[in-house]
C-alpha cells in the first residue's frame, strides 16, 4: 500500500520447493515442508515527481484464495518496509560485444518436470542506462538440445527489484513457462532476448548467454524431477548430469518430447 492506493502484482513463478532455507550456504538451516510448495512473488512500480513526495514506507498484505473453492481466503500481511532512493546518474556497462551487461543467477533459477508438468523458472540481472528503463523480454526454449525452439506459454518480466553493485543499477528479472508434457526432457535450453524501449536505436537486442553451452547462444540446464528446498546450498540439481554431457549422448532421446 503506497499513500492508500493497493496494487494487484501477486505472480506464480513456476518454481515448486520442497522446503526453505533460511541460510543459504548451510543446508542445516533448511526446514523441509510435508507437501511441495508453490513460490509467488509480488512487484510494484511506480514513479513519484519529486523525493519529497515519494513515499518512506512501503506495506504489503495479500489476499489468498483458490481457484477450486472460491469459500477458502487467507489474508498474509507481509508488514512493511523502508523504500530506498536511486540515484538515476549511473551509467550502464556495455559488454565487448556492443550488449548491456547481464548476469544469469544459476543458484535461484529451476527446471522441473513432475507429473507430466514442466516447470521452469530462470532468474537473471541487467544493467540499462538507467535503473527505470523499460525492457522488453521475450524467452526462446528447445526441448532438443537447439534442434528446435519455441516460445508458446512463456514471459519474461521485471520483478519491480533494483540492487546497485559496483555504482551500477541492475534490474532483476525472471523468465517462467509451464508445460504439459507426456515425458520429461533431460535438458531444458534457452535464449532471452531483451530490448530497451526508452533507449536509443543503437542500444540492440541482447541475449542472456553463458561462458560455454552445449548449444550456441544459448544456455541450457538439467531438468530434475526431485524439487529441493527454496535456496538449498548446493542449487536446485545437485546430482544432475551436465547438460553438456546430455546433449551430446541423449540427443535423440529429447526428439520424443511432445507438448500436448
Amino acid at each position: 500500500r503506497i499513500n492508500n492506493i493497493w496494487s494487484d502484482g501477486l505472480v506464480y513463478e513456476n518454481h515448486l520447493v520442497s522446503g526453505d532455507c533460511s541460510d543459504s550456504s548451510d543446508p542445516n538451516s533448511c526446514e523441509n515442508y510435508t507437501t511441495l510448495a508453490a513460490v509467488y512473488s509480488f512487484g510494484y512500480t511506480a514513479v513519484s515527481p519529486s523525493v519529497s513526495e515519494a513515499p518512506e514506507l512501503f506495506c504489503v498484505r495479500l489476499q489468498l484464495s483458490e481457484i477450486q473453492n472460491s469459500t477458502s481466503r487467507k489474508s498474509l500481511d507481509l508488514g512493511c518496509s523502508e523504500l530506498s532512493l536511486i540515484n538515476d546518474s549511473s551509467s550502464s556497462v556495455i559488454d565487448t560485444n556492443n550488449t548491456l551487461h547481464n548476469e544469469f543467477n544459476t543458484f535461484s533459477s529451476a527446471v522441473t518436470w513432475l507429473n507430466g508438468i514442466l516447470s521452469a523458472h530462470l532468474v537473471f540481472s541487467v544493467a540499462p542506462p538507467s535503473p527505470m528503463n523499460q525492457l522488453a523480454g521475450v524467452i526462446e526454449y528447445s526441448l532438443d538440445c537447439g534442434k528446435s525452439w519455441h516460445s508458446v506459454a512463456s514471459r519474461a518480466f521485471f520483478e519491480s527489484h533494483i540492487d546497485i553493485q559496483n555504482s551500477t543499477y541492475f534490474q532483476s528479472w525472471q523468465a517462467d513457462l509451464e508445460l504439459l508434457l507426456d515425458t520429461a526432457p533431460t535438458v531444458f535450453c534457452f535464449k532471452i532476448s531483451l530490448v530497451d524501449i526508452l533507449g536509443p536505436p543503437q542500444v540492440p537486442t541482447f541475449l542472456v548467454t553463458p561462458d560455454f553451452s552445449p548449444v550456441p547462444n544459448a544456455r541450457c540446464l538439467t531438468v530434475t524431477q526431485t524439487p529441493v528446498p527454496f535456496h538449498w546450498p548446493l542449487g536446485y540439481c545437485p546430482n544432475c548430469i551436465d547438460p553438456s554431457t546430455l546433449c551430446s549422448t541423449n540427443a535423440d532421446d529429447n526428439d520424443n518430447t511432445s507438448l500436448r
